[in-house]
């Protein structure tokens, strides 16, 4: 079970930095709200889960559109996981 879970954390980390993703969303500070901006920022800081409400419905809708939300999304799931198992002492490599 493990087996096919290391490739794919592995391809994750290359593919997905968090360096990468603050680049990416300084791009959408003039397109996007202050509280989208905000709220992305967090989730790739991993204050809080991706499936906690913490914006409008409204806003929610527009992001879920973008691929930035997604790609930090992932990277939010990812790593909230990840850290989960560390902190269980679960092997995932």
């Amino acid at each position: 079970m493990f087996k096919v879970a290391k490739p794919l954390i592995g391809n994750f980390e290359k593919s997905l930095t968090k360096k990468d993703l603050l680049k990416l969303l300084e791009t959408y500070k003039g397109v996007l709200n202050k509280t989208m901006i905000d709220y992305l920022n967090s989730l790739i800081n991993l204050e809080f889960s991706v499936v906690r409400n913490y914006i409008s419905e409204t806003d929610r809708k527009v992001l879920a559109e973008l691929n930035i939300y997604k790609q930090i999304a992932t990277y939010n799931i990812c790593k909230r996981i990840k850290n989960y198992l560390l902190t269980k002492k679960m092997c995932i490599m």
